[in-house]
Parts: structure tokens; sequence; C-alpha cells
């Protein structure tokens, strides 16, 4: 589910990846972030809470924690699809097998397959748009920096 990204690989690899994150972690950018969070916490307080309304607490933090990410590493606003990320994220993680059986035509794994599949189409999604986008954009977010990275490492081969 994790892949070989930032949290989980090592070596030159594990460096590499982390000098590219490193800008999105200056000083001033987590100072926009925290306005960011502020203002999409104010938003979502404003929009969607009402007065003695019962809440999922657990739902509204994934959607809001989903916006500010979407938003603050990729410039894109995910909250429509913030449900739809929660539950393939929900559904990757129940994955029972490891190894052999996972390959096996099983419930849980077409399941997981089926949640990969829509988170990758998402993500892909939004590299696309990224893309697209990006002379439009004088500031490159960090989820650019990848998409421009890896594809200046396929045209070095």
């Amino acid at each position: 589910m994790l892949g070989n990204g930032l949290l989980t690989s090592e070596g030159e690899f594990h460096h590499r990846q982390r000098r590219l994150t490193q800008p999105a972690f200056h000083r001033d950018r987590i100072a926009r972030y925290c306005g960011l969070m502020v203002e999409y916490a104010d938003r979502l307080q404003r929009e969607r809470w009402r007065e003695g309304q019962t809440l999922d607490i657990a739902q509204e933090m994934m959607r809001l924690t989903l916006a500010i990410v979407g938003k603050s590493l990729f410039d894109t606003e995910t909250e429509a699809e913030a449900e739809q990320i929660r539950q393939a994220v929900s559904e990757s993680m129940k994955r029972p097998f490891i190894g052999f059986l996972d390959r096996l035509p099983l419930p849980a794994n077409r399941d997981f397959k089926r949640a990969r599949s829509h988170l990758d189409s998402i993500i892909y999604r939004i590299i696309d748009e990224r893309r697209r986008s990006a002379e439009l954009h004088q500031r490159i977010p960090m989820g650019q920096r990848f998409v421009a990275s890896r594809d200046a490492r396929i045209e070095e081969l």
C-alpha cells in the first residue's frame, strides 16, 4: 500500500526523495500551511457544521485532512473526492494477506485492488492537472516537484 515512498525507502533513493521534499518544509511554507489549515477548518465549520448536529468526527477530520493535504502539497482541491478517498484508503488498510495469498482471486484481494486502482486514478488525475497547468503557475508545489524530477529522470534514461 505504501509503495517505495519517502516513509518506506532507504539509502540513496530515500536521500534523493528527502532532498526533493525539503523545500516544502521550509519555515515560510510551514507558516503558509498553518494559515491554510486555519482557513480550511474555519470554512468546514461555517459551511458544514450546524448547532446541535450529530457528526462522525473521524469522517469530518479525514475530509479536512485530505483537503489540506491536497491543497498544500499539490495545489488542488480534493474536497469533492474526500469521501471516495477515505473509503479507498480505509478499504486498502483492511488487506489481510501479504505474500502468496494476495495473488489469489479472493474478495479481500479484489476489494484491495479496486480501492488501490481508485486511489491511483485520483492521484494520476492530480498529476495530469499539475503537468497541464505547470506553465500557468509560478510557484511549484511539492507534488509538482516530484512529477518534474521523475520526468527528468526518465529523460536521462
